[in-house]
Formats: C-alpha cells, sequence, structure tokens
C-alpha cells in the first residue's frame, strides 16, 4: 500500500508511524491503518481520504531521508509525531528502538520536543521521551513497562546485572525495583522475543534458554530476592497485572 502510494503522490513525504515503519522503528500493522504525510512550508499536498498532513519547517526539511525508495521525515519528527499520537503502550516501544538502534541519542529526541512545546499533544511526546531508553531489550519489555507505568508504579531499573551465587556468571534481568524496605523485585517478562530471536539467545537452543532459567531462578532464591513473572497475557488484562503487582509491594510513582 506504501509502495504504491509513493508511486502516485511522488510529493509525498511519509511522517508518523508510517515514516517509523519505513524506518524499522516498528512492524505492527496495525499502527499504519491511519498515517500522515509531511509538507513544507508554502506546499499543500492532495491527500486522501483518512491521511493526515503534518508541515515541517524550513529547518527540518534538511533531514528528510530516501529509505527503500521511500521520501520519510526526519528521526526526530518521525518519534515527535508518533508519540504524540499514539498512547504510550505503542509509542515508548519506538522511542526505545530508535535509541537502541542509535538512531539518535536522547538528548536530541528532547530538544526536538522543547522546541516544538506548543504543538497539539506536544505533553504526550514529552512524556514518552522522557521515559525512553536504549536498555529494553524488545518492543515487548518496552510495552510492559508502559503498562506499568500506565498503572501508577515506578518504572523499573532496566537490565540490571546480577552474579550467579553458584556459578558465578553474570547475567541481567528486565526489570529491578527496589523496595523500601531493603528488599528488591525482580521482573521478567516472557516474551516470544529471548526464546524466538537467535541473537538473544547467543547460540543456545529454546530448551537450554529454559533450563538457564530455571537454574538462575532457583540461585536468585539465595540472595531472598521476589521474582515477578509476567507476559501478554497480563498485558491485555492490566487490572490483573495491577493485582500481581501490589502482591509484590511495587512502589507507587510518586
Amino acid at each position: 500500500m506504501l509502495r504504491t502510494l509513493a508511486c502516485l503522490h511522488p510529493d509525498w513525504i511519509l511522517a508518523g508511524t508510517a515514516a517509523a515503519w519505513v524506518s524499522g522503528l516498528t512492524s505492527t500493522f496495525l499502527l499504519l491503518r491511519k498515517f500522515s504525510v509531511a509538507a513544507t512550508a508554502g506546499r499543500n499536498p492532495y491527500v486522501e481520504h483518512g491521511v493526515r498532513r503534518v508541515y515541517l519547517t524550513e529547518e527540518e526539511t534538511s533531514s528528510i531521508r530516501t529509505i527503500n525508495g521511500f521520501r520519510v521525515c526526519g528521526i526526530e519528527r518521525t518519534i515527535f509525531d508518533c508519540a504524540r499520537s499514539l498512547p504510550l503502550t505503542d509509542s515508548l516501544p519506538l522511542c526505545d528502538k530508535a535509541l537502541r538502534d542509535e538512531l539518535c541519542t536522547h538528548e536530541q529526541l528532547v530538544a526536538f520536543a522543547l522546541r516544538h512545546s506548543r504543538c497539539r499533544r506536544a505533553r504526550l511526546a514529552m512524556r514518552a521521551i522522557s521515559l525512553a531508553s536504549p536498555l529494553s531489550e524488545s518492543g515487548g519489555e518496552s510495552m510492559a513497562r508502559a503498562v506499568i507505568i500506565d498503572l501508577g508504579f515506578a518504572p523499573p531499573q532496566l537490565q540490571v546485572n546480577f552474579e550467579d551465587p553458584v556459578t558465578h556468571r553474570l547475567f541481567r534481568v528486565d526489570f529491578l525495583w527496589k523496595l523500601p524496605n531493603g528488599f528488591s523485585v525482580i521482573g521478567e517478562f516472557d516474551g516470544r522475543q529471548k526464546y524466538v530471536d537467535e541473537a538473544l539467545r547467543n547460540g543456545r537452543s529454546i530448551e537450554q534458554v529454559l533450563d538457564d532459567e530455571k537454574s538462575r531462578e532457583s540461585h536468585l532464591s539465595i540472595y531472598g530476592i521476589g521474582l515477578l513473572r509476567f507476559g501478554y497475557k497480563e498485558l491485555k488484562d492490566p487490572e490483573s497485572l495491577r493485582i500481581l503487582l501490589n502482591k509484590f509491594h511495587i512502589p507507587r510513582a510518586s
């Protein structure tokens, strides 16, 4: 669909979710139900019904890129428009992915949002950008963090290293909360990516990944640290996740 529209309208510059999709920030087709095209100052491109239009400043035109034959907005503009038009569960994975892939820096995203602070829904964009982190290893982890934050809980620390008390090998946990009583709770998001992505498996089979997780959890009990596991099932039912987080005494956001 995008390829056809790009051929029919060569003056179009893809913006928002369409630019994010072409830039590799998301593979979620649902975000393309509505998308935006950009216009430079003094131009008013014809757009079809259901296609949004955004306007670029003269300064922003220098950041227009061509990716696989598509003309798209600069990465800062793309992230900003997505973050102010999407819920946090959709926008935070895009922000995290841009930082993780080093397409821009956090400082650049913040600076862009501040320069456009008078735009409609700019506060939503600033919220998502301020929460973004390159440490989130997958879209599922980013979405989980967004749901946790939307529920009013404190954002966790990400990708914290622990030493296995038995093997003395280092491993990372997805989330970590330090409780006011001095105890800690580890959060592990059980998404499919850590099992099917070869890069995340580090050459291990799925069975080896599962066995390693069981051993790791057993050894973590030596530290007396709570372990909270959840997955997409809980993300689709935030109330069940709220109950789970409360049971583990996860602190509320200040």
